[in-house]
């Protein structure tokens, strides 16, 4: 479930609590800023605020990194611009058609759709989305030799994706704004948690046999991943 309270003592502000089966608890500032805290069932709420104020440093820090991080412009609606999907580049080509379609290496992009565009690219690309990231999935499980029952995508603000016990995978539809290779550093990352349900050693090994330069990946998305907006 998800809660908010206020640490008086430190005035920081715990603006979602996520409790959940897991072993620890962690945070997390989402990308418009909030701060996000998930923890174990029965961890007081005392503990948990002791802990969010023993981070002080970093939570401050890091809020205030992305407060003053300028977010770079993804898309451009507008003739000649270009766009990188995946890691394939297209050019944006303004049409009186009404839909968005990819042609060769052109983004035929409506012009009746520049009032509101990003509101219909984001329709759009979370189809496109489902293609590209359900395509990934399917050869990196044969790769690792594990199978999955199915791919979401949804429009999370903290999680790039997140595989349940079952086999479900989720993911956010931004990552087709990422770099193939960072798309791919999350695809290998939640079907490592088929075998391992957790974040330990054997997970990260794991990660790392199919993605060798995860850390990279990871690091970029840690540092860039509130530039990959619409």
């Amino acid at each position: 479930y998800t809660d908010s309270m206020k640490d008086e003592k430190d005035e920081l502000t715990i603006d979602i609590l996520k409790r959940g089966n897991r072993s620890s608890v962690s945070l997390h500032i989402t990308r418009d800023g909030k701060l996000e805290v998930r923890a174990p069932y029965l961890v007081p709420l005392f503990m948990i605020r002791r802990f969010v104020s023993s981070k002080r440093e970093w939570i401050v820090r890091t809020k205030e990194k992305m407060q003053h991080h300028k977010k770079s412009k993804i898309v451009d609606y507008e003739d000649g611009a270009i766009l990188s999907l995946a890691g394939e580049k297209y050019i944006v080509k303004l049409t009186d058609g009404s839909a968005i379609l990819k042609v060769g290496t052109l983004l035929c992009f409506p012009k009746k759709f520049l009032s509101k565009a990003s509101f219909h690219f984001s329709l759009w690309a979370r189809k496109e989305a489902k293609k590209i990231l359900l395509a990934r999935t399917k050869l990196y499980a044969e790769i690792m030799g594990v199978s999955f029952t199915r791919v979401s995508i949804r429009d999370t603000s903290s999680r790039w994706g997140s595989c349940s016990r079952t086999g479900s995978i989720n993911y956010c539809w931004r990552l087709i704004l990422a770099d193939i290779l960072v798309l791919d550093y999350v695809v290998i990352h939640e079907l490592s948690h088929i075998s391992h349900h957790n974040h330990g050693k054997e997970f990260w090994r794991r990660v790392e046999k199919f993605c060798p330069l995860y850390k990279i990946h990871r690091k970029w998305l840690k540092d860039h991943g509130d530039t990959l907006t619409v």
